[in-house]
C-alpha cells in the first residue's frame, strides 16, 4: 500500500513538472454552460488540481466527522451500559445484603425495626 502511494505521488510530481515546464501557449476554452473561461492548458490543469484538492479535503473532513461521531456514540453507549449495570448491582446488593457470616445485615434491610418503628434502625 505504501509503495502504491509513493508511485502515485511520483506520478503527480512528474505531471505537475510537465505542465509547469511545458509552457504550452495554446489557449483553451472551459465551457461551464452559461459561463466560458478562456485560459491555457496549464490553467485548466490548475483548475482541476484545485477542484481535486477541495474534493479530497471535503472527503477527509467528512471521514473525520463520521469517525468522531461513531466514537462518541460508542462512548455514550458504554457509559449508559455502565450506569445500568451499576444500578442493577446496587439493587441486587440491597436485596441480598448479608454480612461475611451469611446472615442478613439488619442495618441494610427495610421493614420494622426492633423498637417497633418502621424503616431502618439507627
Amino acid at each position: 500500500m505504501i509503495i502504491v502511494g509513493v508511485v502515485f505521488v511520483a506520478l503527480v510530481i512528474v505531471v505537475v513538472l510537465a505542465v509547469v515546464l511545458g509552457g504550452s501557449t495554446d489557449s483553451a476554452v472551459l465551457d461551464l454552460g452559461p459561463v466560458e473561461i478562456e485560459t491555457s492548458a496549464a490553467g485548466i490543469f490548475w483548475i482541476g488540481a484545485a477542484a481535486s484538492f477541495v474534493l479530497l479535503s471535503g472527503l477527509l473532513l467528512l471521514r473525520t466527522g463520521v469517525r468522531r461521531e461513531l466514537r462518541h456514540r460508542r462512548e455514550l453507549r458504554a457509559a449508559r451500559a455502565a450506569i445500568a449495570q451499576s444500578d442493577t448491582r446496587s439493587t441486587t446488593d440491597a436485596d441480598h445484603a448479608t454480612d461475611a457470616s451469611g446472615v442478613a445485615d439488619p442495618s441494610r434491610e427495610e421493614g420494622p425495626s426492633p423498637d417497633g418503628e418502621g424503616g431502618q434502625s439507627h
